[in-house]
């Protein structure tokens, strides 16, 4: 895919999403709607109510985001790197708290 919505995707990695985590047999292990950013899964709502909520909610940022932009936040974070040069991440079920 060489674009998402229009924009470039070395400018934007659009997300995936799931319904409900699986163990290795296939069953729910953990219940909710997921979005995954690479290897990264966050769990976001348990209805697709809640979901569209978050939607809502991320799409309300964007002002904010523009706002700090403009007042030079976003070059404060440019500096903020973590010691190792990354941040591991560690999957966690938002429902049973165990590590995936």
């Amino acid at each position: 895919m060489d674009d998402i919505n229009g924009i470039p995707t070395d400018e934007y990695k659009g997300p995936t999403f799931s319904i409900n985590l699986h163990n290795r047999d296939g069953g729910v292990s953990c219940e909710g709607i997921y979005l995954h950013y690479g290897d990264v899964i966050i769990k976001v709502a348990l209805t697709l109510r809640g979901f569209k909520a978050h939607a809502e909610h991320i799409s309300s940022m964007a002002e904010e985001i523009a706002e700090n932009l403009q007042s030079g936040v976003a070059a404060d974070a440019e500096r903020c790197v973590h010691p190792q040069g990354y941040i591991k991440s560690v999957r966690i079920c938002g429902l049973c708290g165990e590590q995936l």
